[in-house]
């Protein structure tokens, strides 16, 4: 990955490390600081060591918008070492519900993928009954 950041315009390219495809990138940098919060239902979790030895967290999930709708959702998380990659991953169950919130990107892909960037992270709060939010998870997918 190489960008250059200029004033708010950030340019340059990313390389697919799987397949070599380099994209462009040109983007107006506005940083709003918005937030989203929702209930998660985690599908399955990946981590990567990538070769210049930074480390991701991939965690891909179902989620919950403000009337029950399901919706796919990613949460990405850069950990600054092994210790705390094996932390994060061991706070986090395959097929559990979780409360997270954090800022947001939507990607211009279609359909959009919508990722949650290093989100604040609990168990489900007091006035949710998983029965409930177990439900919603099953009849709305």
């Amino acid at each position: 990955m190489t960008f250059y950041k200029t004033g708010t315009i950030i340019t340059g390219k990313i390389e697919n490390v799987e397949t070599g495809k380099t994209t462009d990138i040109y983007h107006y940098l506005l940083h709003t600081g918005f937030n989203i919060n929702t209930i998660i239902k985690i599908n399955y979790i990946e981590c990567y060591s990538h070769p210049d030895n930074s480390k991701q967290i991939c965690i891909d999930c179902n989620a919950l918008d403000s009337i029950g709708n399901v919706f796919a959702i990613c949460i990405d998380y850069s950990p600054k070492d092994d210790d705390e990659m094996t932390k994060i991953v061991n706070d986090f169950k395959q097929y559990s519900f979780y409360y997270i919130e954090g800022e947001f990107t939507v990607t211009k892909d279609n359909p959009p993928i919508i990722t949650i960037h290093s989100p604040k992270y609990s168990p489900l709060p007091e006035e949710f009954l998983e029965v409930d939010i177990e439900k919603a998870f099953i009849m709305n997918s």
